[in-house]
């Protein structure tokens, strides 16, 4: 998860921005009695670190690569030729 977040620097932030910790030590946006750092804030951190030990490199500020058409599937669940 973390690999994944790390290429997808403005969703980092958010994450980082919003998970944050409120007045009684929980996450303020994962709601009810989750303790701060949450798994996600934790994750965005892993993620963070990530791209800074390779800023040029795989996990910079590159796309994804477009998904490939799936081939449409029947009403048996097997592929349409």
């Amino acid at each position: 998860m973390a690999t994944l977040l790390a290429r997808m620097p403005d969703l980092r932030r958010r994450v980082q921005a919003q998970h944050v910790a409120d007045h009684w030590g929980c996450c303020s946006e994962c709601g009810g009695r989750v303790q701060w750092p949450c798994d996600l804030h934790q994750i965005a951190v892993a993620a963070e670190r990530l791209a800074r030990r390779r800023p040029h490199g795989p996990y910079s500020q590159q796309r994804l690569p477009e998904p490939r058409a799936l081939r449409p599937v029947t009403n048996r669940g097997f592929a349409a030729r």
